[in-house]
């Protein structure tokens, strides 16, 4: 293929019968080397004879190197810029499909993750009042969850208010209620219904409990005045 076929001003071509055919044609490298061995040539004649015109460096400098040489060095340049280019599209293309595959997963998320767990918890809030909703008003509700969450402190540990032998105090009308030793191990048994179910009843029984207490020793004191 010839180097100067895409540049309208330098048409035609080489012909076969051209001196400078086969080097025209073989490549822009070999016509680069041609041109650098062709000016080192001519840069270094020691002739006292200047080379004319006709000269074969001169007629490949002038012929090859102004015209074909530099058709094929722009068509290069076009090409690297071109394939470039090709590539940031690629670039920007993958990008765009990222960012879409991003929203898609993050939209897929939010509906198939987060909308259900959020619809769990208000299920979860609704069973929670409801449970809490059937307690005593004399009950520690706070010591209950903090029971049914695992977090609830050892009886007697200072700083907890409404614990027995804590560095709290008690207000008129509340209550501390000693929840039996079977609930201890409610956490991590079974459903969160189980849990609350279970803490429930114990503490129903452990406030019946100490209702009872009460009456008991008021009937005793009255009966030992009595004996008196």
């Amino acid at each position: 293929m010839c180097m100067c076929a895409n540049v309208q001003e330098n048409l035609p071509c080489l012909q076969p019968g051209s001196r400078f055919y086969q080097v025209a044609h073989t490549g822009l490298d070999s016509i680069m080397q041609q041109f650098i061995m062709s000016v080192s040539a001519m840069a270094n004649n020691k002739s006292m004879t200047p080379e004319g015109l006709q000269d074969d460096h001169f007629q490949f400098v002038y012929n090859i190197g102004s015209k074909d040489l530099l058709d094929g060095t722009i068509q290069i340049e076009e090409a690297h810029y071109q394939t470039i280019i090709d590539l940031f599209h690629r670039i920007l293309v993958l990008h765009v499909v990222l960012f879409l595959v991003l929203w898609i997963v993050f939209a897929g998320f939010l509906i198939l993750l987060l909308n259900p767990l959020l619809r769990r918890i208000s299920k979860e809030r609704r069973r929670i009042a409801e449970l809490m909703s059937q307690l005593p008003l004399e009950l520690d509700v706070e010591r209950l969850v903090a029971r049914a969450l695992g977090t609830l402190m050892v009886a007697g540990a200072p700083g907890l208010p409404g614990v027995l032998g804590g560095g709290g105090t008690l207000s008129a009308g509340q209550q501390t209620i000693e929840i039996p030793g079977e609930a201890d191990d409610i956490s991590g048994k079974g459903d969160a219904t189980s849990k609350w179910k279970a803490i429930i009843r114990s503490a129903s029984s452990g406030l019946n409990l100490s209702k009872s207490r009460p009456s008991f020793t008021s009937g005793a004191s009255g009966s030992v005045k009595k004996g008196g």
